[in-house]
């Protein structure tokens, strides 16, 4: 269904937790969000970069790294004898300080990688992510509340047959992902009160599957 929209949200609209065994969803809430996004559903368009910018960009670094190199020779050499030796004995009294503030410098650096390596769910890739789950997760939440705030107009009953449908088409690309260990997305379904035609929102299941399949596949 082309009204479809994935947004990896944290709070349980539709959500489910896939593991080795069927997943089914429980507790699920009494309202699904329903508004217009079959007319903006779309796929991002290839950006391009210019060339003309890469290469110019390429000279511009050369030439700053050239000009900054050059420029701290020239004031070097420019230097009296005795700044001169100012300066090595400077470096030579705060070595240890010097040298300590380094090593903190990258030990921080290193504990930030390694703390923020994660392991891909499928190929058991291992990867360097800059943001944890914990601040994924905050941002999900904050997301949410937009969202839930956008829509809360647009709310219908679970007993609606748009209720039914995206819970059964959910739990299928979830029985379909059982290999993962765990999987929890939310699912938000837009259906536009300016749509004249509702028959044009009710294309095939098999679609739905694909879109929300294509956006877990984003998320991952």
């Amino acid at each position: 269904m082309l009204g479809v929209r994935y947004l990896a949200l944290s709070r349980n609209l539709i959500v489910g937790r896939c593991t080795r065994t069927p997943v089914v969803f429980e507790n699920l809430p009494r309202t699904v969000r329903l508004a217009d996004a079959a007319q903006r559903f779309h796929t991002t368009p290839k950006q391009c970069i210019n060339p003309v910018f890469l290469l110019v960009a390429k000279q511009l670094t050369k030439g700053l790294a050239v000009l900054s190199g050059r420029g701290f020779r020239k004031w070097w050499l420019n230097l009296p004898p005795n700044k001169k030796a100012y300066f090595i004995d400077t470096a030579v009294r705060n070595r240890w300080k010097i040298a300590a503030s380094a090593g903190a410098v990258s030990a921080l650096g290193g504990a930030y990688y390694v703390s923020h390596i994660q392991e891909t769910p499928i190929t058991k890739r291992r990867r360097f992510v800059a943001f944890t789950p914990e601040q994924f997760q905050k941002v999900s939440d904050f997301e949410f509340e937009v969202q839930y705030e956008l829509f809360k107009n647009h709310l219908v009953p679970s007993g609606h047959p748009m209720y039914a449908r995206v819970v059964r088409v959910a739990n299928q690309l979830l029985r379909g992902n059982e290999d993962i260990d765990t999987i929890r997305q939310a699912v938000v379904v837009d259906v536009s009160h300016r749509q004249p035609d509702a028959e044009r929102l009710r294309a095939s299941e098999r679609a739905d599957l694909c879109l929300l399949g294509h956006a877990a596949t984003l998320q991952q």
